[in-house]
């Protein structure tokens, strides 16, 4: 076994250390380590066994053709994570350091030393490959033989009984009779001996799948999961824990309980371009000898015109299958009756169809086999559909439909999914199925068919709950393949598109895959989709505006909105048939849902992303994607140019007296005391951050690198790096009304400048009337009076810690920080706007200031002169800049009125933006 010592410092843009750090890879097999018992190693041994068949091995089936059915080890890349560590951005904050997202290596994470690390949660969303991360630690571990450990699915909990205890060890005997195939006295007797040897010294416990325990289950399933914790505690606390789950599952309850214990949550991220291209190669030399062909494959991936080819393929999943299908096309095989014009289709639709039709390819080019002959009619697919088919298809929608129908009789009943009826796709259901959509003339019967089906095509596989045997399609695949049953029960799409909205509409939420699904099916039918979206829109009506009335509705237009926004290119969304009225009602829909805080922060995200991609009723385009007034409060008086708000001139409290925070030596101080500060002239202050596409025109600028480089008046001679466009910049312009992160301060500050001269060539400009008035950063004084607003008049204003009226505990409903659950910038508007209309003034992204961090104390906050500009653009990291309001990635702690940190003028970060003030030219201060 080779050990090899790596150590993670000065990682990314905040200098992050993370800690010593030993990864071990195991380069032998050896599960059968000294003095272990026979009874334990069997059961490493087959959970080993289990975990090294890959997601797309299972999917295909254990005989089918190497080519297509990759084993885990073949096509692992080592994944990143992202995780919040402590960095240099904010050395003045209350704990002395800011934490900052990085990425690094799984591998450097789960071997960190870190104390923060010894317990994780790791999170990801389908298709980012979480469960063969999870099998690969499986077998990493039982080829090591150097600890003990044990692993087990959460789900695994359900069906015991929750007012007993020890239901870990009692979950764990019922796996290992499952297993193993042994009595109920022998698997408590292995289970007992795994215990202890994990209490005799430290090991590896992994508890996988939360996000696959129902929502009312899972405070009683971590609870379980804690006490089994607790109990070792006493006897070896050195336990390395690792527990899955989707980020869904991960939220409320579950994360605050989880976060008493000492787990930190670290998330599973997609794959970089050169991890990418390690998968290809991995695929086309151990899987598919053909370099040629994979070399291709990354050409085509790595097209400029593949940006959404590339977006896809960095699900670790979805690139396997993308490479399963690129290998087919190499090879001259028909899929689907027709070779692939395309190796790499561009929707995740498209991919399912194409990964679908090779799976029963692959087994109808094996129908000379003496097995595989008598289901030779079950390929037939003459009639639009084979046999085959239609037996999955109308398998997935029975066990979706099923499901929503147990959900819902569970939450009309108020009861306990526990005591509600099963959902499993029984044996005899799926016979029942099977022999449904058989053929009249087939030699076979119909329990045969499913015997076969579950033994070797790979897409629906035998699993037990509650002792009871039952089958499970492919998780991947299950709802496109509904989708293909629904539209085979309908006469054409007019009536697919309208079924699907009113299945969509009956859980919403649990639809959304599905829905997604169908229109994908939709988009090359511009009228059906227009049909759909007709039929959404006429939900929130009449009594259904009313907070109790039918909230099923507004969430049904949400879903809706961000399922056609993932699912259909905006140019087959049928728009340009679409006349201005019905888009223009959408939209207000969609923004009426956003501005009365319908649904969940997370949801009105997504659907803030959607009205993004449909264009924002609130920007306007002809004017330089300025608000307009559709921002509520709107008024020429107080808002000469529209999206600027007065501040009057006058006296405020700043500061506050419990703002302590720790120095470079670790001295606790508070150099920011509440005293009086006067703001010397009125100003104007944005009410947005600046967003993703009123910054593009600056970028897209053909001065824009001058303009930032130079400064427009500076003479700098050296710009270094300060000039590029923002950080993951093409990612971001899929998002134009999200705020313009990763700009460092000189491009915030030549965006101001060039907004200036913009706004100074209209014709009558009202800038140009606001005699001594340019466009600037805020300083200090001035984002504080701001933040602090109660309304328009100079005494309107608070003294509190907080903005909004909010405290500590509640910010997390009025502001994009880390516990309102976004976990990434949000749109402008997602959260309510101050009482002078302020979006975002705290939280989703820090604000960089105009002056230096000075003690404040001072209550002069100047800002920077053009020539001091020009000497911090030669020399980045001499001068110390502010940031104000805090970030998605922070507590509350940050994100009050008064707390700022030190940042250089020359970094960026993810979290990282600004907004503009108009403001005299003239003034040295506030």
């Amino acid at each position: 076994m080779n050990k090899t010592r790596i150590r993670v410092e000065n990682v990314g843009n905040g200098g992050a250390v993370i800690g010593n750090a030993e990864a071990v890879h195991a380069q032998t097999v050896n599960v059968y380590a000294p003095g272990m018992e026979d009874s334990v190693t069997d059961y490493y041994t087959q959970l080993a066994t289990d975990c090294k068949l890959h997601t797309v091995h299972t999917a295909i089936g254990d005989d089918a053709p190497s080519g297509v059915s990759p084993r885990t080890a073949q096509v692992y890349v080592t994944p990143d994570v992202s995780i919040a560590v402590t960095g240099s951005k904010n050395s003045k904050s209350e704990s002395g350091a800011q934490e900052i997202h990085i990425r690094v290596p799984l591998t450097d994470c789960l071997a960190s030393t870190e104390p923060s690390f010894q317990r994780i949660v790791l999170t990801a969303s389908s298709g980012m490959g979480k469960t063969t991360t999870v099998n690969m630690q499986v077998v990493a571990l039982a080829k090591s033989g150097s600890a003990p450990w044990m692993v087990l699915r959460l789900p695994a909990l359900l069906g015991l009984d929750f007012s007993g205890a020890k239901l870990v060890e009692k979950a764990l005997e019922r796996d290992i009779q499952l297993k193993l195939t042994k009595s109920a006295d022998d698997s408590a007797t292995i289970a007992r001996e795994l215990i202890k040897r994990l209490d005799a010294q430290p090991g590896v416990i992994l508890f996988d799948a939360l996000d696959e325990v129902p929502e009312a289950e899972r405070p009683r399933v971590l609870s379980a999961v804690t006490e089994f914790l607790d109990d070792r505690s006493d006897e070896q606390s050195g336990h390395r824990v690792v527990l899955t789950s989707r980020p869904y599952a991960y939220q409320g309850a579950s994360l605050l309980q989880l976060a008493v214990k000492g787990f930190t949550r670290v998330e599973l991220a997609s794959f970089t371009p050169e991890q990418r291209d390690e998968l290809i190669d991995q695929y086309f030399s151990k899987v598919v000898n053909s370099t040629e062909t994979g070399n291709a494959m990354k050409r085509q991936v790595a097209s400029s015109a593949n940006d959404d080819i590339a977006t896809l393929l960095a699900e670790p999943m979805l690139l396997t299958y993308g490479c399963m299908l690129a290998a087919a096309r190499a090879e001259g095989e028909a899929i689907g009756g027709a070779k692939f014009a395309a190796p790499l289709p561009n929707t995740r639709y498209k991919l399912f169809d194409g990964l679908v039709s090779l799976m029963l390819e692959k087994w109808d080019s094996r129908r000379e086999l003496d097995e595989v002959k008598p289901f030779e009619v079950l390929f037939d697919a003459s009639g639009g559909r084979s046999a085959l088919r239609k037996i999955l298809e109308q398998a997935a929608y029975w066990e979706a439909t099923w499901e929503a129908t147990q959900r819902r009789v569970v939450r009309e009943n108020q009861i306990s999914p526990l005591d509600g009826p099963k959902i499993l796709l029984s044996h005899d259901t799926l016979v029942t199925l099977t022999d449904d959509a058989m053929p009249c003339d087939l030699p076979v019967r119909a329990g045969s068919v499913v015997d076969w089906l579950a033994e070797r095509s790979g897409l629906v596989r035998r699993v037990q709950e509650s002792g009871r045997m039952g089958y499970q399609l492919h998780k991947q695949l299950a709802s496109f393949l509904a989708v293909g049953e629904l539209r085979a029960l309908c006469k054409d799409d007019h009536e697919f598109a309208q079924r699907l909205i009113e299945t969509m509409r009956s859980d919403p939420e649990w639809f959304r895959q599905f829905l997604a699904m169908g229109l994908a099916r939709l988009a090359d039918n511009p009228r059906a989709l227009e049909n759909a979206r007709d039929t959404v829109l006429q939900f929130p009506k009449g009594d259904d505006r009313e907070p109790v009335a039918a909230p099923r509705c507004w969430e049904a237009l949400a879903v809706f909105a961000i399922a056609r926004h993932e699912a259909v290119p905006a140019n087959l969304d049928g728009m340009h048939l679409v006349p201005e009225t019905n888009k223009d009602r959408e939209r207000a829909l969609l923004l009426e849902l956003i501005e009365t805080q319908r649904l969940t922060p997370v949801l009105r995200a997504e659907v803030a992303d959607a009205l993004g991609a449909m264009g924002d009723p609130r920007f306007d385009e002809s004017h330089l994607f300025l608000p307009n007034d559709r921002f509520k409060g709107h008024t020429p008086l107080q808002e000469p140019i529209p999206g600027f708000v007065l501040i009057p001139a006058g006296p405020f409290w700043m500061g506050h007296d419990t703002e302590a925070q720790t120095n470079d030596k670790g001295e606790t101080t508070n150099d920011n005391p509440s005293r009086e500060v006067k703001i010397a002239k009125p100003f104007y202050v944005a009410r947005t951050l600046t967003t993703v596409d009123q910054f593009a025109l600056f970028v897209d600028d053909e001065d824009y690198v001058d303009a930032v480089r130079t400064g427009a008046r500076g003479d700098a001679k050296k710009a270094g790096e300060n000039w590029r466009t923002p950080s993951d910049w093409v990612k971001q312009r899929e998002f134009g009304n999200r705020p313009a992160v990763g700009v460092n301060w000189f491009q915030a500050r030549a965006y101001a400048r060039w907004l200036d001269a913009r706004l100074r060539q209209e014709t009558d400009s009202a800038l140009a009337k606001l005699s001594g008035y340019e466009v600037r950063l805020p300083n200090e004084a001035q984002w504080e009076r701001a933040a602090r607003a109660t309304g328009l008049g100079a005494k309107d204003v608070h003294a509190d810690r907080w903005p909004y009226g909010a405290t500590e505990q509640t910010l997390k409903d009025f502001a994009n920080i880390r516990q309102s659950g976004i976990e990434r910038v949000s749109s402008v508007g997602v959260f309510l706007p101050t009482a002078i209309g302020l979006s975002d003034i705290v939280g989703n992204a820090w604000q960089w200031m105009d002056n230096e961090y000075l003690p404040r104390a001072d209550d002069r906050f100047p800002t920077v002169t053009d020539a001091a500009e020009g000497a911090a653009m030669k020399d980045p990291g001499k001068q110390i800049m502010s940031l104000r309001g805090g970030s998605w990635i922070l507590r509350p702690v940050h994100a009050s009125c008064s707390y700022g940190i030190v940042y250089p003028p020359g970094n960026w970060d993810l979290d990282v933006g600004f907004r503009v003030v108009l403001s005299l030219a003239s003034s040295s201060e506030a």
